[in-house]
């Protein structure tokens, strides 16, 4: 009985404007992985690059000023309209303040007009630190960090954490679980949209659908799970559960727009 009635407590929050802050929780949270990058392009979906000039001296950018592609800036203008009808107007926006999630926020955004929505910058949803990897070709990493592939091999994906750079074990537990913290307290019964990067994606659904180590390695190890440019993460509050609960995965939303020009 006392669970019938806080089920329905639950309920009647979400439709009364003035006590969703009760919830403890956000009423919808929708994770964004950026448009397509520039380097997402040059990489074309491998982990290094196989020669210094896939990436020409003038587009070698800090990971943090990595800019969208031009198809990547058609994605997200093209994701706008699709999100506004699905979701209608969120009462805020978060981005991981790399230039890349700015320039999707931007984009996305531009299909709701004048609309005031407030952006906040976090940088604990940026993407995972690469260290000294970074921009390397494959030959140069193997000739300079030999035992990195074997090493990754042994650890896992989780828990392996290239030279100078981060694990995902670091991502999720010396960020996300901190900035999860924040969004409860500040944004509870609220709508909230978040910019951010592909492994902080994963990570975020390792903490939110509660994960057992076991889960988030065979998770990682699912390479066709891995978030597309441009693809959402949804989560909504459940009433009965009394917590956020996955609705949707990987869904790219320019792929829903139908007037979509694929002809770049």
């Amino acid at each position: 009985m006392l669970k019938k009635l806080l089920v329905c407590w639950r309920t009647i929050c979400i439709y009364i404007p003035f006590l969703r802050p009760l919830l403890g929780f956000p009423t919808l949270v929708v994770f964004i992985r950026h448009a397509q990058s520039k380097n997402n392009k040059a990489y074309a979906g491998k982990l290094f690059l196989e020669r210094h000039d896939q990436i020409a001296a003038e587009d070698r950018y800090p990971d943090h000023r990595i800019p969208l592609s031009k198809e990547g800036e058609q994605q997200a203008l093209h994701s706008g309209p699709f999100l506004r009808m699905k979701f209608g107007q969120p009462d805020a926006c978060i981005h991981s303040g790399h230039l890349r999630t700015r320039q999707t926020l931007r984009g996305i955004m531009g299909a709701y007009g004048d609309v005031h929505v407030p952006v906040l910058e976090d940088r604990r949803w940026r993407e995972r630190e690469a260290g000294h990897t970074y921009l390397m070709p494959r030959p140069d990493v193997e000739q300079n960090f030999p035992y990195q592939q074997p090493y990754w091999d042994l650890v896992g994906d989780y828990y392996a954490r290239p030279a100078g750079g981060e694990s995902l074990a670091d991502v999720l537990e010396k960020r996300l679980v901190a900035a999860f913290a924040d969004l409860y307290k500040r944004f509870a019964g609220k709508r909230v949209f978040i910019f951010t990067h592909g492994r902080v994606i994963q990570c975020a659904r390792a903490y939110l659908d509660e994960l057992s180590l076991e889960m988030i390695e065979g998770y990682l190890k699912t390479k066709e799970d891995d978030p597309k440019n441009c693809a959402i993460m949804v989560y909504r509050y459940s009433p009965k559960l009394g917590k956020l609960v996955l609705h949707e995965y990987n869904t790219v939303c320019w792929q829903q727009d139908s007037l979509f020009i694929t002809d770049f």
